[in-house]
């Protein structure tokens, strides 16, 4: 629940209550009670409560609590476990490799835990992220990256230098990145008030091995923990000299002494292919960190807060497990969809979720109409089968009669929609689902 703030016991019908505000959840909690029809009468009185507390919240209108892209602080919903582990791995030096589906929360997970890191104060710390999904050739994969080094760098000397003083800041800070970047021609200058580094001015692998190892001394120096977030990680994958980037890299990763690299992808096969494959540079060089989809009594908490700060009621029971079942609990599509419902006046029920649903629904076929039709026959069909139940033994023979389709074809076609991840395999119950529900309602609307 969180570290407590605010407490309050009082007596209700002889049952003593103690009532708690803690950091991570403003709604006054029961900690303890004696009576269950007691606690229900006291829920009842919950707007009674917040005034005896004085609880203050900020309006719901004025926070983006379903944003459509990153999402952190009281928009977070949970994973309080992997953030804990992350950023454990983070603080001594741990490179990550983080697995999950486009769309999934990996950029969020990232950059929530940094800021847990910031808000506990025990450790120096400077980030950047890198996307890669524009790559064209190495060298642009080099200028990515080093503009990243160029502000890491910058972030560091403004801390550790006194940045009122531009002349001692420009003097000082020259002669530490000369002395850290020393492969390489390093500059400071000032524009519109503010110190812009640059550390390399032509980009290629020597350029970008030795800014990387220049980083990690200039980390090192001021006792820094610099982490660098390469997104999209799979495109270095799919250019011509691909193993000499990575052999860069994994050069780099090997000799960091407080830099922490965390590499991600949202094309899953791809990202396997450079992480797994004994071949490729760094097969075993990173922990690999699974993501799955947040559990639904998280959301149910979640949620709960935000329909108290809304309506100041909780989220009907029904209408959760609605939303649970449509979205299957896909965080894109969980956050699309409460974002339509939470525009309304007053709480939503069941049917008011399925009729958001159905707007979702349109503006992903719009979205995905590339997507769809560029489906063969064959995986269209696996695909309908897999949203409507038939997702386990595939080339049974019961399977195959009711896709009418042959053994080797439903094999090809489970083959290529995984590749392309568009179906996924629970390994715990062996059984296949579409990654992205909106893809899965469409089709059984469609067949």
């Amino acid at each position: 629940m969180g570290i407590v703030k605010e407490a309050i016991s009082f007596e209700l019908e002889n049952n003593s209550f103690i009532l708690a505000k803690t950091h991570f959840f403003q709604t006054p909690y029961i900690v303890h009670f004696v009576s269950e029809v007691a606690c229900r009468k006291l829920r009842q009185l919950y707007l009674i409560v917040r005034m005896i507390l004085s609880i203050t919240t900020e309006p719901i209108m004025n926070i983006d609590y379903f944003p459509k892209t990153k999402v952190t602080g009281a928009a977070f919903c949970n994973r309080t476990n992997e953030r804990a582990k992350l950023g454990k791995y983070i603080k001594i030096g741990r490179h990550c490799w983080i697995q999950e589906y486009r769309r999934h929360g990996k950029t969020s997970l990232v950059e929530q835990t940094i800021d847990d890191i910031h808000a506990e104060n025990d450790t120096k710390i400077v980030y950047q992220r890198v996307h890669l999904r524009f790559t064209s050739d190495i060298d642009n994969v080099a200028k990515k990256i080093i503009s990243a080094i160029d502000n890491l760098a910058r972030t560091m000397l403004t801390s550790k230098l006194d940045s009122k003083d531009l002349h001692h800041l420009l003097s000082r800070g020259s002669e530490i990145l000369s002395s850290v970047f020393q492969k390489l021609t390093p500059s400071l200058r000032v524009e519109n008030t503010k110190l812009q580094v640059s550390t390399a001015n032509t980009y290629d692998l020597d350029t970008l091995e030795a800014a990387l190892k220049g980083l990690d001394k200039l980390a090192n120096k001021f006792e820094f923990r610099a982490v660098l977030f390469i997104d999209e990680f799979q495109e270095i994958g799919k250019l011509k000299n691909f193993m000499q980037v990575e052999s860069s890299i994994r050069e780099c990763l090997e000799d960091a002494k407080s830099t922490t690299f965390i590499l991600a992808g949202s094309e899953r096969a791809l990202m396997s292919q450079a992480m797994t494959d004994q071949k490729r540079p760094l097969f075993n060089h990173t922990q690999t960190f699974e993501l799955s989809r947040i559990k639904a009594e998280h959301y149910q908490t979640h949620l709960n807060e935000l329909a108290l700060k809304q309506w100041n009621e909780d989220l009907n029971s029904k209408a959760f497990e609605r939303i649970m079942f449509l979205t299957q609990r896909h965080p894109y599509y969980v956050n699309s969809l409460c974002d339509e419902l939470w525009f309304r006046d007053t709480a939503p029920r069941a049917e008011d979720v399925s009729n958001a649903w159905e707007y979702i629904i349109q503006i992903a076929a719009r979205e995905n109409a590339h997507e769809i039709t560029s489906l063969t026959p064959n995986e269209r069909k696996v695909i309908m089968g897999i949203a409507k139940g038939i997702n386990t033994r595939m080339r049974s023979a019961d399977v195959v009669k009711k896709l009418n389709l042959a053994p080797s074809s439903i094999r090809s076609a489970i083959e290529q929609l995984t590749k392309s991840d568009r179906i996924g395999l629970d390994i715990k119950t062996n059984t296949y689902y579409v990654v992205d529900p909106a893809l899965a309602t469409i089709a059984i609307q469609e067949s």
